[in-house]
């Protein structure tokens, strides 16, 4: 968090990152400061976590709901824009990458890890089509099923 004062936008790409990274800040910054930072977010829900709790926040919503949905929005930022980056251990590199070839000022770590919890392979028996939407999913499914079924 150190980051934070000198940042000016923060880059937020799933409901449960925006969880995590807004109850940590919120007990160490005031919402005043919190408020006046512009996030990006990857995703209407992450966008309405954001409004759930800063309601007043500027915020970048990208049109393509994955990770490279954000290039074209960080690309209108000014060039003096400092971004701060929370993300699951998990993450793909894409959006790091992007930064770091576009020589954007940024800072980039790893906020949480995503733990697998027990699940019967049952439960997933009554539907049709399962769609997995981040890579903790995939490798969480995965490891349940090691073959497609």
């Amino acid at each position: 968090f150190r980051y934070l004062p000198l940042t000016t936008h923060i880059l937020l790409t799933s409901p449960s990152s925006s969880a995590v990274f807004l109850s940590k800040a919120c007990k160490r910054f005031s919402k005043s400061l919190l408020q006046k930072k512009c996030y990006i977010c990857i995703g209407k829900a992450t966008h309405e976590t954001i409004r759930n709790v800063l309601p007043k926040a500027p915020t970048l919503l990208a049109s393509e709901e994955i990770s490279e949905g954000v290039f074209p929005v960080i690309r209108t930022l000014p060039t003096t824009s400092y971004l701060l980056y929370p993300h699951s251990s998990l993450s793909r590199p894409a959006i790091k990458d992007f930064l770091k070839k576009n020589s954007w000022h940024f800072f980039s770590y790893a906020h949480y890890t995503v733990k697998p919890r027990p699940i019967k392979k049952h439960l997933f028996s009554q539907y049709e089509h399962i769609i997995l939407t981040s890579p903790s999913t995939v490798r969480a499914y995965a490891q349940l099923f090691p073959q497609l079924p």
